[in-house]
């Protein structure tokens, strides 16, 4: 689904410049889906990744585990803005 999403929104986004702070703005996502799994793990017992499973690792491993994944989650929003930049047209120039 990751590589079927990011060609839809590669091919389907209408073309428009991104700013670096877009990557940030991406992680409320991942960063509540991650809440929410310790929070349904914590209550059920059961965690839908092993790197988050609080119950075997601790909550201090799985801290470092959530902190790494959003490390590379940013890497990879950043390097789409860079993408995106590559080709961008100028504020001052009319699209075409």
């Amino acid at each position: 689904m990751p590589l079927l999403y990011l060609s839809l929104w590669l091919v389907f986004e209408p073309p428009r410049v991104l700013v670096w702070s877009d990557a940030l703005r991406w992680l409320s996502f991942p960063i509540a889906y991650f809440a929410w799994a310790i929070a349904r793990g914590a209550w059920l017992g059961e965690y839908p990744y092993p790197f988050i499973d609080a119950g075997a690792l601790g909550y201090a491993r799985v801290l470092v585990n959530a902190i790494g994944v959003l490390a590379l989650f940013v890497a990879i929003g950043f390097a789409l803005i860079a993408y995106n930049r590559r080709g961008a047209i100028p504020a001052s120039q009319p699209a075409r």
